[in-house]
């Protein structure tokens, strides 16, 4: 049995417009079929908008609410109290400029450190906990960090200051 009798290629009969075997386009045209454009850098956008903008939210609760609970948990565990204050540039620096894609790489790394530091210090205990709806306890934390991974790696995109300052011939970072 040939290939394209097995349904393992597709081609059109040159005799009728019937295809010979099973019908299935090469993968590369499905790919060609969503591409979008600049698509790479809408998902770089989206990657840096959800990170940064959902992190401000843990942010602005500290400079609101203070960060006498960070300290607490700092001085238990024998650490200095003003360490605390790096809360502020993990939770609100950081991800400000995620957002506006400045210093995209070193922001993310920080980011990413920030939540590094924040499952060692607070959720080191559930590291191998399903949590109370069934999900890895620390979910949150490590989609949080992961997703700053991959800002490290995939960089900032054309949609942010680092993207238009590259255009403009300066180094960005």
């Amino acid at each position: 049995m040939s290939r394209a009798e097995a349904g393992l290629i597709w081609r059109r009969d040159s005799a009728a417009s019937t295809v010979v075997g099973s019908f299935r386009p090469p993968p590369r045209a499905l790919f060609q079929m969503f591409k979008i454009p600049y698509g790479d850098d809408l998902a770089k956008l989206l990657l840096r908008l959800m990170a940064g903008g959902l992190m401000l939210f843990h942010g602005v609760s500290k400079l609101t609410g203070g960060i006498d609970g960070i300290a607490g948990m700092l001085t238990a565990k024998g650490l200095p109290e003003a360490m605390a204050y790096g809360v502020y540039v993990g939770e609100v620096l950081a991800p400000l400029l995620l957002v506006v894609g400045l210093f995209t790489r070193l922001s993310a790394a920080v980011f990413a450190f920030n939540m590094v530091v924040a499952v060692g210090l607070a959720h080191a205990g559930e590291l191998l906990s399903v949590g109370e709806h069934g999900g890895w306890a620390v979910e949150l934390q490590a989609f949080y960090l992961f997703t700053a991974l991959a800002i490290v790696l995939a960089g900032p995109g054309a949609f942010s200051i680092d993207g238009q300052r590259r255009r403009a011939g300066a180094k960005p970072e």
